[in-house]
């Protein structure tokens, strides 16, 4: 993988690049049955790691323009207007997302910075069928008082991560054929609605410090395999479990019934 990692610094090979590391994403699910799980993990994050970069190396970039210098008279007093120092010290802040209703188009693969904000996905509304069957990943950060509600999934192979998240509804409806790992890190408060329809094959759902999320009960008689790691190394008393099942109402996935309810709690 270090040739990959030299290659993403290169232009022009990214549409390349990220061919190849569908491939070896493919190759490595073959062969998932030969790899320890712990070794297993790690190249899968390795893989999607390098695949959400490449993504992102294949959007535009933005037009750098270059201005010529002004005198010497003209640049010894600086001019700072509030404006102009209000977006300086915000440059550096997450860009958010406040009260809008967003629709995953299959191409972008990072969301972040929601605020009241729903992000939706139906695999019945998706025409193009570019990506089925396809690897790729999907990471959201950073969500408050949201809704993602994902019926179905727009590729087959590969990994959903969920970051810094809370008091969010989560809920993913994956398709019979895919083979997908999703990740939650760093949950609070959270109800979580996470299965596979029509397969009895586990849906793998891995927790790392998360706290006091709500697992839907239909998830205790779906065919779901949760790893908690969020107390490892925690004894006695410092023992919490990440996750309780509760009944929670899922207004049939209605998205704005369910961000309407957020909104009431």
């Amino acid at each position: 993988m270090t040739a990959i990692d030299r290659k993403l610094g290169d232009s022009g090979q990214e549409l390349e690049l990220k061919k190849e590391i569908n491939n070896l994403l493919l190759e490595l699910r073959s062969v998932s049955h030969l790899i320890p799980m712990y070794d297993l993990e790690k190249l899968r994050v390795k893989l999607d790691h390098l695949l959400q970069k490449a993504s992102e190396n294949t959007a535009p970039q933005p037009r750098k323009f270059k201005f010529k210098s002004k005198p010497l008279s003209d640049r010894s007093t600086p001019r700072h207007s509030p404006d102009s120092v209000s977006t300086t010290a915000s440059a550096t802040e997450l860009p958010t997302s406040t009260g809008k209703t967003l629709v995953c188009d299959g191409k972008q693969t990072l969301y972040q910075g929601l605020r009241d904000t729903s992000l939706t996905y139906d695999i019945r509304n998706d025409l193009s069928g570019e990506m089925n069957g396809n690897s790729s990943s999907l990471h959201l950060r950073d969500l408050n008082k949201s809704v993602v509600n994902f019926k179905g999934l727009h590729f087959d192979h590969g990994s959903v991560y969920v970051e810094n998240a809370r008091d969010c509804v989560i809920a993913f409806q994956l398709q019979a054929s895919s083979d997908v790992q999703i990740r939650l890190f760093k949950l609070y408060n959270c109800k979580v609605y996470i299965t596979r329809l029509g397969s009895t094959v586990p849906q793998t759902i891995i927790l790392e410090e998360c706290r006091d999320c709500q697992f839907h009960t239909d998830m205790q008689t779906a065919a779901v395999a949760v790893q908690d790691f969020s107390s490892i190394g925690k004894l006695g008393e410092e023992y919490q479990k990440s996750y309780h099942f509760v009944p929670f109402e899922t207004y049939s996935f209605d998205t704005q019934r369910l961000k309407g309810e957020l909104r009431r709690s």
